[in-house]
């Protein structure tokens, strides 16, 4: 089974080709795989309880600022 940690890091790493057309939007992870994307954080939310049931997947809004954060901690 996938780990918050896993998902935190697919994010990550499929951060620069989301931010080319999703900036903005909330992706839906689980089991370190994106299943869907969203245009508000409510929506996301809705899918996730209703596929999967409290606390089995997260929720990221596309955030350009998030890549900022990785390239700076990743450069020290």
């Amino acid at each position: 089974m996938a780990t918050f940690d896993q998902n935190v890091q697919l994010y990550e790493d499929e951060l620069p080709h989301l931010l080319e057309k999703d900036e903005g939007r909330f992706v839906l992870l689980r089991h370190a795989s994106i299943v869907d994307l969203f245009d508000s954080a409510d929506a996301a939310m809705e899918a996730g309880y209703a596929r999967f049931g409290i606390g089995e997947f997260l929720i990221k809004e596309i955030l350009r600022r998030d890549l900022e954060i990785i390239q700076s901690t990743s450069a020290k």
